[in-house]
């Protein structure tokens, strides 16, 4: 999204004319299609709305390097670079094709948030901010993301020309990942050195754990409430969707970490795996 930067001990999450993909069956469960951009060691599919359209970006030297953003629609790659940027991250895309991220000019750079409209793009800044990134946006227009302040992370939401700020009561420290179109909001928050997800309703916070996890973060809430993000256990990341059935737990094939970036109304997930130190994007049907 990044959507998550933790701590090294936890998670980090951090154009091209042909994608690789290859689709593979996860038990009796729905097909999972790994998306590669070529010469890529970093393919991440950051947003995928109800149409079927996924953003993300892809890097070809890994974590630090020049990234590139895209938004693949069947077969058709549209990029996307901010102007005079060399690093472009998407995150998500609602049904209006609207397109929210980040831009900067390195990793030592400030980050800055952004709305791609057609073909014109805004920069989102919280006033007095070091930081901000756009992570969520619903087909209202209502934006999400964080922002760094006096080193301190925390939510927002932009909406007609006004940022307001959403802080967990209580936390040290906030993000805020996604919204849908009832004006649900998820995301995580920190209390005490424990990350836990969460889901704002009509001004009530409402915990999200995965039982017997030790960091649970959402990144994503469809408009039926379904869930997805991810979760550490033992020490390994893995993805997880929750529904009304319950909690299910989404790990790519081979791989060593899971993340699940984005579900959208009929379900689907999309996200990253890592094998072998290589970010595979993915979406799951």
């Amino acid at each position: 999204m990044s959507r998550v930067t933790l701590s090294a001990a936890t998670i980090v999450l951090i154009v091209v004319s042909l994608f690789a993909s290859t689709s593979t069956v996860i038990s009796s469960e729905p097909s999972l299609t790994t998306i590669d951009a070529p010469n890529a060691a970093f393919t991440l599919i950051t947003g995928l709305n109800n149409r079927g359209d996924t953003a993300g970006f892809s890097r070809a030297e890994g974590p630090g390097g020049p990234s590139h953003g895209f938004l693949l629609d069947g077969d058709d790659l549209t990029a996307i670079d901010f102007p005079a940027s060399p690093q472009t991250e998407p995150y998500d895309v609602n049904d209006r094709g609207q397109i929210v991220g980040l831009y900067h000019a390195g990793p030592s750079n400030p980050r800055h948030g952004f709305l791609k409209d057609r073909n014109n793009f805004i920069t989102i800044d919280f006033p007095g901010a070091d930081n901000t990134q756009a992570l969520g946006i619903n087909d209202r227009g209502q934006i999400v993301g964080n922002y760094v302040k006096f080193d301190v992370v925390h939510g927002f939401m932009f909406e007609n020309s006004n940022l307001t700020t959403i802080d967990f009561p209580g936390a040290s420290r906030t993000d805020v990942y996604d919204i849908n179109n009832r004006g649900q909001v998820v995301g995580l928050y920190e209390i005490a050195g424990t990350f836990h997800g969460f889901m704002l309703e009509d001004g009530a916070f409402a915990t999200i754990d995965v039982p017997g996890a030790t960091v649970t973060y959402v990144l994503s809430v469809n408009d039926r409430g379904q869930v997805c993000g991810g979760y550490v256990l033992s020490g390994v990341e893995h993805g997880f969707i929750r529904d009304e059935n319950g909690i299910t737990t989404l790990d790519g094939p081979g791989a060593s970490a899971t993340e699940a970036t984005s579900i959208n109304n009929r379900g689907d997930v999309a996200g990253y795996y890592i094998t072998a130190g290589t970010f595979h994007g993915f979406v799951r049907r």
